[in-house]
C-alpha cells in the first residue's frame, strides 16, 4: 500500500485525495482538523491552490451530513482504502497525468460507495416524553408520532418492492394511495412492522399503538389486513371504525368495534378514558411521560376513571386525574415517579 506522505513541500493534489486526514477534513471538518490544515497552509502557501481545489471536488460530493456524519465518511474511505490494492513500483516515479488519473478514479469510487450507502441507509424519527413530531416520508405518506415513540425506515423505501417501516410506540399513519387500477404490484403496498404483528395497506389513515407487548390497531378509513408473524392467529381484514388487538403473552389476536375518536384523540392533545383502571391509566401515563407510578396501596390501582383530559401540561393533567379518582399524587424527580397515594 502507498505510504501517506508527510511532507508536503512537494505534495500534489493527488497526493492529497489519497491522505485519509485530508478527506475527513474537507468532508467533515472538526475543530482540531480544521486547526492541522490552517498550520499546513501557512506553512507550505503554494500549496493552498491544490487544498482548496481538493476541498471543492471532494465537497462537490457530499451528501446532507444528518445522512453521513464524519465517523460513517471515515469508516466508508477505510473500507475503499482496504479494497484499493496499488502496487508499489521501485525506482520508479509515476507521469503527473496518472497520478492524477488515479486518485480520480479513487474519488469516484469513493463517490459510489457513498451513493450506495446513502440510498440503503435505514432513518430514525423519534420522540421524547410528552413530545409528538409529524414525518413526511419518502413515499409522501404522513405519519404522526405520539410521546416516546420512533419509526424506522429505508432511505430507499418506495423504490424497491414494498413500502416497510417498523414502529417502537404510537403513530398516527396516512398512508399515500399508489394503486390506480389492475393487480396490485408489491412496490404499492405499504407495511407497518408493530413487533410480531404487520399491517399490510394500500392506501388509508390508521393509528397503532406498540406497547407493553400489545399492538392495538384503530382504522379510520380504508382497509387493511393484519398478521402476526410466527403465530396461529389467521390475518384479519380491518374495516373503518373497528379496532384490533394482539396481546403478545397469550397470541391472540381479536377484532372489535371502537371509539375510533377516543383512541386518536392524543393527536388534538386529549386523552379519553373509558371506564379505565387507575393501574391501565397511570400505566398509559408512563409510556408518553416517562414517571413511573408507585401505589402505597393495591386497592388504588383498581380504581376506574371515565372523562376527557388535556394533555398539553402535565401537571395540570395530573391535577384534574387526582380530583376525579379522589387521589393524592406526588411527582418526583430523580427518579421520575409517581407516588399514588
Amino acid at each position: 500500500m502507498k505510504k501517506i506522505k508527510k511532507d508536503f513541500g512537494d505534495c500534489s493534489l493527488a497526493d492529497l485525495l489519497e491522505n485519509p486526514d485530508f478527506v475527513a477534513w474537507a468532508t467533515a471538518p472538526d475543530a482540531n482538523l480544521d486547526s492541522y490544515w490552517q498550520s499546513v497552509m501557512a506553512k507550505h502557501p503554494k500549496l493552498t491552490p491544490a487544498i482548496e481545489q481538493g476541498k471543492k471536488l471532494m465537497f462537490s460530493m457530499q451528501f446532507d451530513k444528518v445522512l453521513m456524519d464524519s465517523g460513517e465518511h471515515a469508516s466508508l474511505w477505510a473500507e475503499i482504502a482496504r479494497r484499493t490494492v496499488l502496487k508499489e513500483q521501485n525506482k520508479m516515479v509515476l507521469p503527473v497525468w496518472s497520478r492524477t488519473l488515479a486518485a480520480a478514479m479513487l474519488v469516484f469510487a469513493f463517490f459510489c460507495a457513498s451513493f450506495y450507502f446513502y440510498a440503503n441507509r435505514y432513518i430514525t424519527i423519534s420522540t421524547g416524553f410528552g413530545q409528538t413530531k409529524e414525518a413526511v416520508l419518502p413515499d409522501g405518506s404522513i405519519v404522526l408520532l405520539n410521546a416516546n415513540s420512533s419509526v424506522r425506515y429505508a432511505n430507499n423505501m418506495h423504490e424497491n418492492g414494498a413500502r416497510e417501516l417498523w414502529l417502537d410506540g404510537e403513530a398516527l399513519f396516512d398512508i399515500k394511495h399508489l394503486h390506480r387500477f389492475g393487480r396490485v404490484k408489491k412496490q404499492q403496498l405499504f407495511i407497518v412492522h408493530a413487533g410480531k404483528a404487520e399491517i399490510e395497506v394500500l392506501g388509508t389513515t390508521f393509528n397503532v399503538r406498540n406497547r407493553r407487548e400489545k399492538v392495538e390497531l384503530a382504522l379510520l378509513k380504508g382497509k387493511v389486513a393484519i398478521s402476526v408473524s410466527g403465530s396461529d392467529s389467521p390475518s384479519l381484514i380491518v374495516a373503518p371504525g373497528q379496532q384490533t388487538l394482539y396481546d403478545l403473552r397469550r397470541d391472540t389476536l381479536v377484532r372489535e368495534d371502537g371509539n375510533i375518536k377516543a383512541t386518536t384523540a392524543w393527536k388534538d392533545g386529549m386523552l379519553v378514558f373509558d371506564d379505565l383502571s387507575a393501574e391501565e391509566l397511570f400505566g398509559q401515563l408512563e409510556d408518553s411521560f416517562g414517571y413511573r407510578p408507585m401505589f402505597e396501596k393495591p386497592s388504588l390501582k383498581k380504581k376506574r376513571i371515565s372523562g376527557t383530559f388535556a394533555s398539553g401540561n402535565y401537571d395540570h393533567l395530573l391535577k384534574a386525574i387526582g380530583l376525579s379518582l379522589g387521589i393524592s399524587i406526588i411527582k418526583q424527580e430523580n427518579p421520575r415517579q409517581l407516588i399514588i397515594r
